[in-house]
């Protein structure tokens, strides 16, 4: 089971959508830091990952407790294991996955009903061109997908 919420970042400006597992509490996501406010952070390995220009900075004694409980090895619970694992993520494969989602995928949906043979291949085309584009544009999880 996942804990979705919506985080702003440090200076405020933006959303980030944020999937925690639920044996890991939300805090253990410290920090999100947009483009804008990103290039001025000095970046830590240890407690951050970066994807395509935000970052999201854990508290890695939260993640690695927790993970420990939930028989993980604790040793291996990086910033990179935290996020790729889905453990502390983005909801979907980038910040504003959720709301860019709806609103692509809304206006395939409007065929549903018209064409329904049309509305299909569509779909198809679109999920795999936006995945496609997702990976272009550099995010983490979509070279995964």
């Amino acid at each position: 089971m996942m804990i979705m919420s919506q985080k702003s970042c440090k200076c405020g400006k933006h959303m980030a959508g944020t999937s925690v597992d639920c044996i890991i509490p939300e805090e253990v996501i410290a920090a999100i830091y947009c483009p804008e406010e990103s290039r001025g952070v000095k970046f830590n390995k240890e407690t951050m990952i970066e994807d395509n220009g935000w970052i999201i900075e854990y508290d890695m004694e939260i993640g690695r407790y927790y993970a420990e409980h939930a028989q993980i090895d604790p040793a291996k619970v990086t910033p990179e294991y935290l996020f790729m694992e889905g453990l502390a993520s983005w909801t979907g494969m980038t910040p504003a996955d959720q709301i860019d989602l709806l609103r692509e995928r809304n206006e395939i949906i409007k065929l549903r009903d018209k064409d329904p043979k049309r509305y299909l291949e569509e779909f198809r085309k679109w999920a795999i061109s936006r995945a496609e584009r997702l990976k272009k544009e550099g995010w983490k999880k979509a070279q995964q997908a």
